[in-house]
C-alpha cells in the first residue's frame, strides 16, 4: 500500500492550525453569557473555550503560566477581541478544565495501551541512597482510533493498577470493530 504523501503532508500542516484556531472568538459573548445564566457567586470573565484554548498552549508549548499570560497579552494585540486573562485565574480554570472526547459514528479499530509517568524527580538519589521512601508513578491508559489517531477514551491510575483491569472502563462506550492490545492485556 502506497501513501498520499499531499494528503499525508497536508494534515501535518492542519495539525499546526490547531494550536491557533481562533474560532472561540465568534461566540464568546454567547458563551459567556450561558456560563453565567442562574449562576451564584461572581460571573466569569471567560468562556470555557478560551480556557481550552489557553489550556492547549500551556500543555503543548510548555509555557509557565506567567509566560502563558504574556503570549495571550500579545496576542490579544493581533485579535483586539480577545481578552487575555491572568495567570492565577488560569491556573484556578485549568483545575477544574473537563475536556469533551468527542464520541465517533462509526466502529472503530481501536488501540489500546498505558505508560507511566513519573510524579517528581527531586531527591530520587538522596532516596536510593538512605532507603527512603519511593515516589510512585501515575500510569495513563488510552484508547485511540488506529486508523485516524483520534482519542476515543483515556483513564489514570496509580502504579498498582494492572492494565487488563482498565481495559474494559476503556472501551465500554465504544463501538468496536476490533481491538488492538500487547500483552499486558491478556488476563
Amino acid at each position: 500500500m502506497t501513501r498520499n504523501w499531499k494528503k499525508y503532508n497536508e494534515e501535518l500542516v492542519r495539525r499546526g492550525e490547531f494550536y491557533l484556531s481562533p474560532d472561540f472568538l465568534e461566540d464568546w459573548d454567547e458563551e459567556l453569557e450561558e456560563m453565567n445564566d442562574g449562576k451564584v457567586g461572581r460571573p466569569y470573565k471567560f468562556p470555557r473555550s478560551y480556557v481550552q484554548f489557553a489550556a492547549l498552549w500551556y500543555e503543548f508549548f510548555h509555557l509557565p503560566y506567567r509566560q502563558l499570560e504574556g503570549a495571550l497579552r500579545k496576542l490579544g494585540e493581533l485579535l483586539p477581541e480577545l481578552k487575555a486573562s491572568d495567570y492565577t485565574s488560569l491556573w484556578h480554570r485549568f483545575r477544574d478544565l473537563e475536556f469533551e472526547i468527542p464520541e465517533s459514528e462509526d466502529k472503530v479499530v481501536a488501540a489500546v495501551d498505558a505508560t507511566g509517568v513519573k510524579v517528581t524527580n527531586r531527591g530520587e538519589w538522596l532516596r536510593k541512597y538512605h532507603k527512603g521512601k519511593r515516589r510512585g508513578w501515575i500510569k495513563v491508559h488510552i484508547a485511540v482510533d488506529a486508523e485516524s489517531k483520534e482519542l476515543l477514551s483515556i483513564e489514570v491510575t496509580d502504579e498498582k493498577t494492572g492494565d487488563s483491569e482498565v481495559f474494559e472502563e476503556l472501551v465500554e462506550n465504544l463501538d468496536v470493530d476490533d481491538c488492538l492490545a500487547d500483552g499486558a492485556y491478556d488476563s
